[in-house]
């Protein structure tokens, strides 16, 4: 179900209710289609501010993982390789919005168009690398057509070692090598299991290519 206004006022009250990020949910009700959508009615001045909001970039981060993780869990299966994909561009839109709120303080639409617009820019100020803009193309093709322009898996694969590469650099809010990773991962949902045996994968592959 929806969440309660009191869920959607108090932080704590909302960790109980859902399972979803708080600011992603409360700025997604900041568009007053889905407030009426939603509740049937403008419940927008009944909401924090935004600009009160405090955001947790852990937990924003974790949530394009976590769809990382289903992507690889549903690409085993011939049967859920739709789904598979879907997973994978959930992650894409969901860690090109973590991107847009680290390097823009003052950002805060959740829309796919405004996500990808403002990653553009972010790219056009130097704050984030080309191959984002790449992945963010090929996610916004298939939510038109259903299909990649390039392998799949490939896409796939290069997103992960993408995510890994800023990790390992200091280029997000943390810095991480690769057992710090695992250990990261592991507290995290369900443990990632599919992400964490992808970055044993990764580990053997960054030591032969160095890099």
């Amino acid at each position: 179900g929806y969440n309660t206004l009191q869920g959607l006022i108090e932080k704590d009250v909302f960790a109980h209710e859902s399972f979803a990020n708080y600011e992603w949910s409360l700025l997604d009700l900041k568009c007053q289609e889905n407030s009426q959508l939603l509740y049937g009615k403008d419940i927008r001045n009944q909401l924090p501010k935004i600009s009160d909001l405090k955001y947790d970039f852990d937990d924003i981060f974790v949530r394009s993982l976590y769809h990382l993780d289903k992507s690889l869990k549903e690409r085993k299966s011939s049967e859920k390789t739709l789904v598979s994909k879907r997973e994978f561009t959930k992650a894409v839109f969901k860690f090109g919005f973590y991107l847009c709120k680290y390097f823009d303080k003052s950002y805060y639409l959740t829309s796919v168009h405004n996500i990808s617009k403002h990653i553009e820019l972010l790219h056009i100020d130097n704050k984030i690398r080309k191959n984002m803009l790449h992945f963010m193309k090929e996610s916004n093709i298939f939510r038109r057509t259903d299909k990649f322009s390039m392998d799949f898996k490939s896409l796939q694969k290069n997103f992960i070692f993408f995510i890994f590469s800023l990790l390992r650099n200091g280029n997000l809010h943390r810095k991480l090598e690769f057992q710090e990773m695992v250990n990261y991962l592991e507290k995290k949902f369900n443990g990632l299991p599919y992400l964490t045996r992808y970055i044993k994968i990764a580990k053997k592959i960054y030591n032969s290519s160095k890099i």
